[in-house]
């Protein structure tokens, strides 16, 4: 997954609200939303296994989004095992005490979210060793994919602006839906944060990679989903299996009755 708007005691009606596109490339197979097990529904890698976003029935999440890296060679394990681990794991202690057990040297760079009603929790690990926990403040967190404070990430701005406003879930879902399905591409190249030596992304495509919702000929925006968390439950999940633009989200709940 590659955007992650997450809104901490801001909406009225619901503690935690999320919003997110996964980005990837279009030949690698995947499913979404799907029950993962009992009690868990989310997307499902069916390369590698794992998951990008998934939530369990008790109203626990966790998500990853990739950090842009020069390309070193293929981890010895997927991000993905990092997301159904957590919420196999169980409440939001014992998810920070699998987050601290992992090696971040078998793995890809990536960025890791998760937690609750009663708060979230953002991680970095970097396949050079570095770990860095940080507990969310109330307000609206969004991740790409650096860090939350790293400059020159004009989609992360975008989405800031869109929804900056919402109070209630209502008006979240759709404001979350409109930007979360906008094609824009910044025309200020200049403003664009520099690729890092040896990055897997073409220059070519600098520009397209910001837009919100994804659309080039090997890889874009692939599924997109809606979350609001109160105390104990996932009080709404919507999620669409393809970009936001042209497929409708569909009602996930149901799907933890089957898992």
């Amino acid at each position: 997954m590659c955007t992650i708007a997450i809104l901490v005691d801001v909406l009225a009606d619901a503690p935690v609200a999320i919003a997110a596109n996964r980005d990837e490339f279009h030949a690698r197979p995947a499913r979404a939303p799907v029950a993962l097990a009992p009690g868990v529904v989310g997307g499902r890698d069916e390369l590698l296994g794992g998951s990008w976003l998934a939530f369990s029935v008790d109203g626990r999440f966790a998500a990853v989004t990739n950090q842009r890296e020069p390309i070193v060679g293929r981890a010895p394990r997927s991000r993905g095992a990092w997301v159904t681990g957590l919420l196999a794991a169980g409440d939001r202690r014992a998810m920070a005490a699998f987050v601290d057990a992992l090696d971040p040297r078998a793995y890809a760079s990536g960025n890791l979210v998760y937690g609750d009603a009663s708060g979230v929790d953002l991680v970095y690990l970097r396949r050079a060793g570095g770990r860095e926990r940080i507990a969310l403040r109330p307000g609206l967190t969004v991740l790409a994919n650096d860090r939350v404070d790293a400059p020159g990430q004009i989609r992360r701005g975008w989405v800031e602006a869109a929804l900056s406003g919402v109070r209630t879930w209502p008006t979240f879902a759709a404001a979350a839906h409109a930007i979360l399905a906008d094609h824009d591409v910044p025309t200020a190249l200049a403003a664009l944060a520099p690729l890092p030596t040896g990055s897997p992304v073409p220059p070519a495509l600098r520009a397209a990679l910001e837009a919100p919702c994804i659309h080039t000929a090997r890889y874009g925006t692939r599924s997109s989903t809606l979350a609001a968390l109160t105390s104990g439950r996932v009080a709404a999940l919507a999620w669409a299996d393809g970009p936001p633009c042209t497929t409708p989200y569909v009602d996930a709940l149901a799907l933890f009755a089957s898992g």
